[in-house]
């Protein structure tokens, strides 16, 4: 067989492949679920690396219980840090910021902050 024809089986095992394994994934519904934002609660940054940022608290229409003022899901923090105070950031995605998770208690930067306060 020569080169072309082997570059064609290759391509046709992959795209066979690769339509199985989407067939497989949407069979199975194991695919992440996309949320959709809304702009009440995030705003396209004048930063462009960022993208998407939360709109901070004050600038939102309605309240939202677990936001601070800053916009993100957590507690309003002073910026001066007391002595023997050991911050820790967590930077993530809709994962970390626990999107779909109701209880604020229940998202994993606070389970995190819970352990290590043990």
């Amino acid at each position: 067989m020569d080169v072309g024809g082997r570059a064609i089986v290759v391509s046709c095992g992959l795209a066979i492949g690769l339509l199985v394994s989407e067939a497989l994934v949407r069979l199975l519904d194991i695919a992440p679920q996309v949320e959709i934002t809304s702009d009440q609660a995030y705003r396209y940054s004048a930063n462009p690396r960022l993208g998407w940022e939360p709109v901070p608290l004050a600038e939102r229409p309605t309240l939202k219980r677990g936001i601070n003022e800053l916009g993100y899901r957590d507690l309003n923090h002073s910026v001066a840090k007391s002595p023997g105070v050991l911050r820790i950031l967590v930077i993530g995605d809709s994962i970390a910021q626990g999107t779909r998770i109701k209880d604020d208690m229940a998202i994993f930067p606070r389970l995190l902050e819970a352990a290590l306060r043990q």
